[in-house]
């Protein structure tokens, strides 16, 4: 197995409060094929997390996260992965400008990006928040892909967005695409 992380160090600021969702009590896991939106611990850090099992093989769901052609099936057709540590996704047909930064790869198993700006964008509460897939075979043979998305100060109107565009695109549409290679992308 190959795995790589950005180096964190690079990346962080001066504020600790990017690394305050990592230190929170661990959440339990919603049961298979449930979404949420909910606050951690006593300093308001919210987080978005979906949990889906999938009739596939843990790998097809690593690379329907990061190859291009397998990307713009469930997401959008104009979306673009590069697929290296430090490599961008751009992500197609969002109501605002954003792009991920890979920030970890683990063959067939985590998938983490960190949302920066795009180009001149005005600042936004998703910037430098965290999303993480985490993907691990289940008991039935298929696949779990356990999907969050960190470091949000409030419940703001980005992040119900977000919250929304998750549950679509994560949990319907690639969930879709890799049990019956027709996912629902927005374009």
């Amino acid at each position: 197995m190959i795995g790589f992380t950005r180096r964190r160090s690079s990346l962080a600021s001066s504020d600790s409060s990017h690394f305050s969702s990592r230190a929170q009590p661990v959440q339990p896991k919603p049961p298979s094929g449930t979404s949420r939106a909910l606050v951690c611990g006593m300093t308001g850090n919210t987080q978005i997390a979906h949990r889906f099992s999938i009739k596939a093989e843990p790998f097809l769901a690593y690379l329907a996260l990061t190859e291009q052609h397998h990307f713009a099936k469930w997401w959008s057709s104009d979306s673009l992965v590069e697929k290296w540590i430090g490599g961008r996704l751009h992500l197609g047909a969002l109501p605002h400008q954003c792009a991920m930064v890979v920030e970890t790869l683990r063959s067939g198993e985590i998938v983490e990006w960190k949302c920066m700006p795009e180009g001149n964008a005005a600042k936004d509460e998703c910037f430098g928040t965290t999303v993480r897939f985490q993907i691990a075979r289940n008991e039935k043979g298929g696949t779990d892909v356990t999907f969050r998305h960190d470091g949000w100060k409030s419940q703001c109107v980005c992040f119900k967005r977000w919250s929304a565009t998750w549950a679509q695109l994560a949990g319907k549409s690639l969930k879709a695409y890799l049990e019956t290679g027709l996912g629902m992308p927005v374009c």
